[in-house]
């Protein structure tokens, strides 16, 4: 899905800054673990974003926590009807409670077993300059990195900002502004990253992969390429009431897991989708031997998601003339700052090996065999989210080849 990008009219009356939101995925993978961890994230704000996101998609995966922890930051310089807004939709703490939820959510996420780099910058344009309190804010909390950028040579700033994108997801996503997105109003790009690569904890055979039938939308069948194991000690569950059977895969170490769910219909994606927060949070999981196939695929998603978040409530962060982030920017002649646009590109990359990038799963149940095994297909469309602990760190869905 790739809505059409916002436009920006200059007023000549009055001098304007606008925020760019820019985020980057790599990411995969994650189990729950503990639950201590389990009221740190809301899956409220998951469950909305994939709803919206379904309605105009096939194939997509994206991160909330990376959507999540930008706003969360930009909170902070909030005021007013704004700051209302962003804590009712991203369920956040009052401000006072924020540094102790991400101080205490982000060192948890990094565990031995696979990579995970979460990295955040805030470029500023030469013009502006931070409030000094919610710079220190956000080094502290989110440990975001800040320069400035020089908007009167747009061609080299974008090849700043894209170069750090290269640098952060193992070149994974190359190109994540144009010259053409920076304006005489930009005001500070906020930039995050999250890369995430792990090897399964049981790897699958590259000489048991074979051309297999997947039916497109529950329908259209098409050849795939797709792995297959029998693996130990992996959580299955089956939900009666959501009509849908649940794979979790382990990564190396076992700290991090993909999530797979896989409706009993060919073709009941859509109704299963209804239930999206039961899912995220279906816990009846057994341990046991899974006969599992899953098909090899390269997902990338692009999203600007301004419209969506305006749906969801985020309103007048987005309006010039009612935005109130104050408390983030400031120059001599201008008015609060107000979000430009907010654009997040994701790369997902399953294979025998393990997962790459951001997210992305595929998965399929069937009867369990009379000695007890079950068996796992992943022939028909299926969501998935990838949990780190008790985080949801993206979440997507595979409807066709």
């Amino acid at each position: 899905m790739k809505p059409n990008p916002s436009h920006f009219q200059n007023d000549p009356t009055e001098a304007k800054m606008s925020i760019f939101l820019f985020f980057i995925l790599a990411v995969a993978i994650a189990t729950p673990k503990k639950p201590d961890l389990k009221n740190i994230q809301d899956y409220g704000f998951s469950a909305t974003l994939y709803k919206e996101l379904g309605k105009d998609c096939h194939n997509f995966v994206i991160s909330p926590l990376l959507v999540e922890t930008a706003f969360a930051a930009l909170y902070l310089g909030s005021s007013g009807k704004t700051a209302e807004e962003i804590r009712t939709v991203f369920h956040l703490p009052p401000k006072t409670g924020i540094e102790h939820k991400y101080k205490t959510l982000i060192p948890q996420l990094t565990n031995p077993g696979y990579t995970l780099n979460i990295a955040n910058r805030v470029s500023l344009a030469q013009k502006y300059k931070f409030v000094p309190t919610w710079e220190t804010q956000i080094k502290n909390i989110f440990e975001v990195c800040a320069d400035l950028l020089d908007m009167t040579n747009k061609n080299a700033a974008a090849e700043k900002v894209n170069k750090w994108f290269r640098d952060k997801t193992n070149n994974k996503i190359d190109k994540m502004v144009s010259a053409d997105a920076l304006t005489s109003e930009t005001a500070l790009l906020l930039l995050s990253s999250l890369y995430f690569q792990g090897n399964w904890d049981q790897q699958f055979s590259v000489s048991s992969t074979r051309k297999q039938t997947f039916y497109n939308h529950g329908k259209q069948q098409v050849s795939v390429d797709m792995m297959s194991a029998s693996a130990r000690s992996v959580n299955y569950g089956k939900s009666d009431l959501l009509n849908a059977q649940f794979l979790e895969i382990p990564l190396e170490k076992r700290h991090a897991s993909m999530v797979v769910v896989l409706p009993d219909q060919l073709d009941g994606i859509y109704q299963l989708e209804t239930k999206i927060s039961e899912i995220l949070n279906f816990r009846d999981f057994c341990p046991g031997t899974v006969n599992i196939w899953l098909p090899k695929f390269r997902m990338d998603s692009t999203f600007n998601i301004d419209k969506i978040l305006q749906q969801l409530g985020v309103k007048d962060a987005f309006d010039e003339t009612k935005a109130q982030f104050s408390g983030t920017v400031s120059c001599a002649d201008c008015h609060s700052p107000y979000i430009g646009k907010v654009t997040q590109k994701t790369y997902l990359q399953i294979n025998e090996r393990g997962v790459e990038a951001a997210a992305g799963q595929v998965v399929h149940v069937r009867v369990p065999l009379s000695g007890g095994r079950k068996q796992f297909k992943a022939d028909h469309p299926f969501l998935f989210y990838i949990k780190i602990k008790e985080v949801v760190v993206f979440i997507g869905r595979v409807s066709a080849f």
